[in-house]
């Protein structure tokens, strides 16, 4: 399934059944930034969201853990949600990075 939220700021690639939990969701973000973001610009704005974010500078990657639900949010735009309570979760997460990293 694809679904375009222009909108927002962001093309949702796939929501689907998670793999370990059929009772979870998981997805594939891209956000429309137009270009990669500085890794600390993304982890500074991220971290005020989720206080517990793990970052790797190298990889370019912010690690969000979330009542269970796991999103890896690139420097590139892209962002994979594991384990979701549902689309409307997913959703809102998403929505919220996306305003986070809009310049």
């Amino acid at each position: 399934m694809t679904i375009s939220r222009v909108r927002e700021g962001y093309r949702l690639t796939y929501i689907k059944p998670c793999v370990t939990d059929k009772n979870r969701k998981m997805a594939e973000v891209m956000l429309g930034l137009g270009s990669p973001v500085d890794p600390e610009f993304m982890f500074s704005r991220l971290k005020a969201i989720y206080p517990d974010l793990g970052c790797s500078k190298e990889l370019g990657l912010a690690r969000i853990k979330n009542d269970g639900m796991t999103l890896m949010v690139f420097s590139n735009g892209r962002i994979i949600v594991r384990e979701a309570k549902s689309e409307a979760d997913i959703l809102r997460h998403v929505t919220e990075i996306a305003n986070a990293l809009r310049v």
